[in-house]
């Protein structure tokens, strides 16, 4: 879901703000309002009230973007996410209970906006109940421990739930199993005609290894700290269940203005894991990085 909502235009509501073309704007519209003033200079009381107007210009824009940005759900953040949320019969998840009387004070850990905004997204599609939709909605719930689920259809009458965990390898353990398998099963929740197993999904390992030779001039420490860290952001963002990662996208991912030459060791093919969705369904698999090493050439 992160990765479709990435894909998205900006709304045409949020404006692109730029003092300069604001403050010009207003220039041309105080000088054709005051013919006397041929020309005005930096050292004129009128400029600099007119920059101070165009600031103001800009502050009042950007509020109305930030209001903008507080009623949509793809840009929401904090207690503006959490009032949208309520709108689906959701709450924002608390990971640890705050406790300011402990020595040392503990602080409250609450579940991350993009943990949130992925419930509250899932919870439109998942409106016909029994649907896989339906079933990954509520497994979401269960915990956030839960990075996403997906439910197959194994057996006749029977629903498996596959569950990715949110940590680095992704693979959940039965504790965590047994929490979304006991939170699927309320009455509210389960088909009365579905028997309901929950598992663990498959992993799909692999390696990213790459050489990159940065342009003549730049410091190549510099340019290798920036692509090792657009590495470690591909990586965890392909970590969803049975997304496809071509070699492509690796290349558009660690190509910037500042790398002449890319030389990928690993993976050698496109990574392509199991959906789940084939017409005689497999464990959905979760592509996951063992490890990601970028080094200059």
């Amino acid at each position: 879901m992160a990765s479709e909502l990435a894909a998205l235009p900006a709304p045409d509501v949020l404006e692109t703000l730029d003092f300069d073309i604001i403050f010009s704007a207003l220039l041309t519209e105080f000088l054709a309002r005051n013919p006397n003033y041929s020309s005005i200079v930096e050292g004129d009381p009128a400029y600099s009230i007119l920059q101070a107007m165009a600031w103001q210009e800009v502050m009042t824009r950007k509020r109305i973007n930030d209001a903008a940005r507080a009623v949509l759900a793809t840009h929401a953040v904090g207690s503006d996410l959490d009032n949208i949320a309520v709108l689906f019969g959701i709450t924002r998840n608390v990971i640890v209970e705050g406790d300011p009387n402990a020595d040392p004070p503990i602080a409250e850990e609450l579940e991350t906006d993009r943990h949130l905004r992925d419930r509250i997204l899932n919870a439109l599609e998942a409106v016909a109940p029994g649907s896989r939709e339906w079933y990954r909605r509520y497994a979401l719930d269960a915990s956030v421990d839960v990075q996403d689920a997906r439910a197959v259809r194994t057996a006749d009458g029977e629903i498996t739930v596959y569950v990715q965990a949110n940590n680095v390898t992704a693979v959940p353990s039965q504790t965590l199993l047994t929490a979304v398998e006991n939170y699927l099963n309320h009455d509210d929740r389960r088909f009365l005609c579905d028997s309901l197993v929950v598992s663990a999904v498959g992993i799909e390992s692999y390696a990213l290894t790459a050489e990159i030779t940065p342009v003549v001039g730049l410091d190549g420490n510099t340019v290798l700290a920036d692509i090792q860290k657009r590495a470690n952001e591909f990586v965890e963002q392909r970590k969803i269940i049975g997304r496809d990662i071509p070699l492509s996208h690796i290349y558009a991912a660690l190509i910037t203005d500042a790398v002449s030459e890319i030389s990928l060791a690993s993976p050698t093919a496109n990574i392509v894991p199991q959906t789940g969705l084939e017409t005689t369904p497999l464990v959905p698999e979760v592509p996951v990085a063992s490890a990601v090493s970028i080094t200059l050439a």
